[in-house]
């Protein structure tokens, strides 16, 4: 009985592998992922709600910018020294 899970989660590991890496594949093979003008829409949680969502339309190239603005805005936000009293 010890040796059984041990197997079991072996051989659920070594089942997964294989079907992750095709589908990996053929996204980079159909060239969708590139087009930085494909417009891809998100839903996008508003802060302090586990409810309210916003769907928000934008290219792939404005999403990009998007996450980088906010990545700069998380950043600036950490580095903000506070005054002492």
């Amino acid at each position: 009985m010890k040796m059984l899970f041990p197997i079991a989660a072996l051989a659920l590991i070594a089942g997964a592998a294989p079907a992750q890496s095709p589908a990996a594949g053929g996204a980079a093979q159909t060239g969708n992922a590139e087009n930085p003008n494909e417009t891809v829409c998100r839903r996008i949680r508003e802060s302090g709600s586990r409810l309210n969502t916003s769907r928000i339309c934008l290219t792939r190239q404005q999403w990009i910018d998007y996450q980088r603005q906010q990545r700069a805005d998380t950043e600036q936000s950490q580095n903000r020294r506070v005054a002492p009293r």
